[in-house]
Formats: structure tokens, sequence, C-alpha cells
């Protein structure tokens, strides 16, 4: 799989998007929910994702997004954000969304700034 530009690939992306996030003072040590995003053309192939997220433990929502024309799942997994592991969960879901007919449209987090936390 190539990252958005076609020119990357997954880890690559991901060391850029990480590497953005503590130049802006993200603190990256700490957990959250990263929010890994996949498009389906059909509800019912969304749902059936979700649950398949949801049987393996993991939050998991969908909803319509009329931008796309496209159904947005969105597995919500608590980590500390390291490259590894996103990598190897964002890699593990798209393939999971794949064999449902999805496709994978990234992921986010919200930021952990240590100035805001005192």
């Amino acid at each position: 799989m190539l990252g958005a530009d076609g020119n990357e690939s997954p880890k690559e992306e991901n060391a850029d998007v990480l590497r953005r996030m503590a130049g802006d003072g993200d603190n990256l040590t700490k957990i959250r929910y990263i929010d890994f995003h996949h498009l389906f053309a059909r509800e019912e192939d969304a749902v059936a994702f979700e649950e398949t997220a949801r049987n393996e433990g993991y939050r998991a929502d969908h909803d319509f997004w009329s931008e796309q024309n496209a159904w947005l799942t969105t597995v919500h997994i608590r980590m500390v954000p390291t490259l590894d592991e996103i990598t190897a969960m964002e890699l593990a879901l798209d393939g999971i969304a794949r064999s449902f007919k999805g496709e994978p449209d990234g992921w986010g987090c919200m930021e952990v700034d240590e100035t805001q936390a005192r």
C-alpha cells in the first residue's frame, strides 16, 4: 500500500505525521485514542467491518459521509502513538476492511499538549 501521494510507504508517511505532531508540541509518550478511518460504498459492509472490530475488543462506529458519498467507519484504539504500533494497526485494519470491500482513509488523534495539562 502506498501513501496518500503514491510515493511513500505507510511507515514513511506515518513517520512524517508523527514528526510533525512532535514538532507542534504533541507529547507522543501519552496514551490517547487513535482513530483509524475506512470508507465503504455499502452500509452493510461498513457494519460488518465495525462488528469485526468490536469482536476484537475495539470501539467502532460508522456514519454516512455525504461529501464522499460513502460510509465512514472509525475504529478507536487507545494507545501510545508509536510508529511501529500505528503502522501495524493501520495495516491490520486495512486488511480486514478490504475483506469487506472497504478502503483506508487514514488515521488521526487529538493532541496531548503538556503545557495545557498543568
